[in-house]
């Protein structure tokens, strides 16, 4: 083994050669190669969240389908996924269940479960409780359900990744019940979810681990999730002036200031009078819109 002592040259892709002198290195393993078993015991665990089928083509042509699951119990939260859905078609977010026929894969010290083709299902008669960590409590390493409140939301960014295609990322932070904040940092179809300040969220299988300014961070992506803990949704019927503001449309009337979400929006600008579900600030709109055609309505808007 040489060392080969040289210097750069400014504005250049080359170096000048000072030196060369035998040196010696000592090679330490930093990764361990992956592992996999099959558990002898059934996999008990309570479902948190269950992704849609994907359709997958394989080599050869052949169609598969993969569907994958978040899961937790005492200990914390993993993902499960499974090439046979079908085995899965009675499960729902929030049961317990018992699996028999499950392999346990362990890979740069991050550790998920797949459920083989041959594979059961049961429901378990115990419900099992999930660790829940407040965000002001969470510990390197940890991988728990983590609560907290959104106190601040960044602009969506998007950017070139490694593998040259775009992704996107948002920052946030959300605060813990003595105050502390968490910094979070969402990916991809995550960073594009609708979070407003104060909201109550819950974050799922992201991994506690040291920021690159000061504290610790979670990073929610592919294998993760943030979920609004909402207020209860009850039916409402809604008029206002449609607004284009930095979180989305909005609909503001004497009332207060709406997110609105659906597929049939108003257009800004608009007086409309729609109908939907309201939880909070945030209104579903299940319907059309009707648009307000009365100018003394519409002036009665205006002075509020």
């Amino acid at each position: 083994m040489v060392e080969v002592i040289a210097k750069p040259r400014f504005g250049k892709k080359e170096v000048s050669f000072v030196a060369l002198r035998e040196s010696s290195v000592e090679i330490v393993e930093t990764k361990k190669p992956p592992t996999s078993e099959v558990l002898a015991n059934p996999f008990v665990v309570t479902v948190l969240h269950i992704s849609p089928v994907r359709e997958i083509e394989r080599r050869n042509g052949t169609i598969s389908y993969l569907q994958e699951y978040l899961v937790g119990d005492e200990s914390g939260t993993t993902r499960l996924s499974t090439w046979s859905p079908e085995n899965f078609s009675d499960v729902d977010v929030g049961t317990t269940v018992s699996i028999s026929g499950v392999s346990r894969k362990e890979d740069d010290g991050i550790v998920e479960y797949q459920a083989l083709d041959t594979a059961v299902v049961t429901p378990h008669p115990t419900h099992v409780p999930v660790l829940t960590i407040d965000a002001g409590d969470v510990e390197e390493g940890q991988c728990p359900v983590v609560t907290g409140t959104v106190v601040s939301v960044s602009e969506v960014r998007t950017f070139i990744n490694r593998r040259n295609t775009k992704s996107k990322v948002r920052n946030i932070k959300i605060q813990g019940e003595d105050g502390d904040e968490l910094a979070v940092s969402l990916w991809k179809d995550e960073a594009e979810k609708l979070l407003l300040l104060g909201d109550a969220v819950e974050i799922i299988n992201a991994v506690a681990k040291p920021s690159r300014f000061s504290g610790l961070e979670l990073s929610v992506g592919h294998g993760s999730v943030i979920r609004v803990l909402s207020e209860e949704e009850e039916p409402a019927e809604l008029s206002g002036r449609v607004v284009l503001r930095p979180i989305g449309l909005t609909l503001e009337n004497a009332d207060g200031v709406f997110v609105l979400i659906g597929d049939n929006l108003p257009e800004p600008g608009l007086f409309v009078t729609l109908s939907g579900t309201r939880s909070g600030i945030r209104f579903q709109v299940s319907e059309g819109y009707a648009e307000q055609t009365d100018s003394s309505y519409v002036l009665a808007l205006l002075q509020d």
